[in-house]
């Protein structure tokens, strides 16, 4: 946690839990102690669990603090979210509360950060699910590449194919993602999975995309952009940029 969110830390977290994510450093966490590793966030009813020492902070202040997803605030009528790229649940446990009809799917590749997720997200009951796979074009085993991308910790972590038993997750494609789960429509689609939308949106899935409501994608580089954009241009939306956060919104045609 940067010293410049400490004040608007206090007021989400309290001045204790600003301490606590003041204090996330790789040379502190040996000795930090296991209360110090959840906040009490203001009007949510749940504790939320991080790691000390990662990139978990910067996720936390990017989500609740800079309010990086401010753009899914305040629709009408949601009831059906996919959180792709959950990581450790931030903006999936920001959308269960502010959307409290809502049921949400989440995906994360890594145990590592699908542990904590699972905790974040296991006291909203049947509103909230988890699952181990990685959106993909196609269903097939995956590695997980980790250190190669950006700065290489937990919020960077990639996937690649792999036809060996190096596979660590299972590929799922967003279509036989929607037929597991019976969902017949999407209200929000959140998509950060650093660079494997370039693989996701190259196929041709804008059939599946009509039942999608809003899409909030990171765009991780020129090929990524250029294969979404050349998926939902045929369409009926509206498209708009959010600082990191590509926004897609259905209209009506």
């Amino acid at each position: 946690m940067l010293l410049k969110h400490f004040p608007a830390s206090v007021d989400r977290f309290g001045f204790v839990g600003a301490l606590k994510l003041l204090a996330s450093r790789k040379r502190l966490r040996r000795w930090l102690p296991g209360w110090t590793q959840h906040l009490s966030i203001r009007d949510y009813p749940h504790p939320f669990y991080f790691r000390h020492g990662t990139t978990d902070k910067y996720i936390i202040a990017d989500v609740l603090l800079d309010a990086q997803y401010q753009c899914l605030m305040n629709l009408a009528r949601v009831r059906t979210i996919l959180d792709i790229g959950g990581n450790i649940g931030t903006t999936s446990v920001l959308l269960l509360n502010a959307y409290p009809n809502a049921r949400l799917l989440a995906l994360e590749p890594d145990p590592g950060n699908f542990a904590v997720l699972q905790r974040n997200i296991a006291p909203y009951g049947a509103r909230a699910v988890a699952m181990r796979k990685a959106l993909w074009h196609r269903r097939e085993p995956l590695a997980i590449e980790r250190g190669s991308f950006r700065d290489g910790g937990a919020w960077s972590f990639q996937v690649k194919s792999t036809g060996d038993a190096t596979s660590e997750v299972d590929g799922i494609t967003l279509p036989e993602l929607m037929r597991e789960y019976s969902l017949d429509s999407i209200d929000i689609l959140k998509i950060d999975i650093e660079g494997a939308e370039r693989y996701v949106f190259e196929t041709s899935i804008t059939s599946c995309l009509r039942q999608v409501k809003l899409i909030a994608i990171e765009l991780h580089d020129d090929p990524s952009r250029e294969a979404f954009l050349r998926c939902v241009s045929p369409l009926s939306g509206q498209l708009s940029r959010h600082g990191e956060v590509t926004l897609w919104q259905q209209t009506q045609g």
